[in-house]
């Protein structure tokens, strides 16, 4: 897909990862950023994002932070970078469109929790919360990792790679063409 095709047709629901999905870490290439200061949206997504709200489709981020069990960060470190995201995107469209509330994140690290993906709990609550009447048929989830793409299955959404929704997201080193 290349990004003069947005909105994408029948999307009731656009949720989005964000780890290499709409933002990067300055700091490590592909590792998540734990710090403000460390991340940057990568080229066009915000604008694309903004396309989307315009036609009144909700967007929503769900993303594992298993940093905050393993020891990394902390509840509160986590939020602020949550929210600079949120700015940052922001400042791309010079929009208030999005913020912390617009954000689901599992803390956990283990892997039977209903919220870390692959498992679909995060993608299933933005479902019952936008009220989307037609359930999850018409819901798309954009990622960069097979856990992702699992998660999207599981929760019965429609899935799309993140370098295929945005032509300005990276291929990640494994997904190479």
């Amino acid at each position: 897909m290349t990004d003069q095709t947005h909105p994408y047709p029948g999307v009731d629901l656009l949720v989005l990862d964000l780890d290499q999905t709409v933002r990067g870490n300055r700091a490590a290439n592909w590792r998540p950023p734990n710090h403000t200061g460390e991340q940057f949206i990568y080229p066009g997504i915000a604008k694309i994002l903004a396309l989307y709200v315009e036609a009144g489709v909700p967007v929503r981020f769900a993303t594992n932070q298993g940093g905050i069990q393993a020891g990394h960060s902390t509840v509160e470190k986590t939020e602020e970078v949550l929210d600079e995201t949120m700015t940052l995107l922001n400042g791309e469209i010079g929009e208030d469109l999005f913020s912390l509330e617009d954000v689901k994140y599992c803390p956990s690290t283990d892997r039977s929790h209903a919220d870390r993906k692959p498992n679909g709990g995060m993608l299933d609550d933005w479902v019952e919360e936008e009220d989307i009447r037609q359930g999850h048929d018409n819901c798309l989830y954009v990622g960069d990792r097979e856990t992702d793409r699992q998660a999207a299955m599981n929760a019965g959404y429609d899935f799309m790679w993140a370098w295929d929704f945005c032509d300005g997201v990276p291929v990640r080193p494994e997904k190479k063409r």
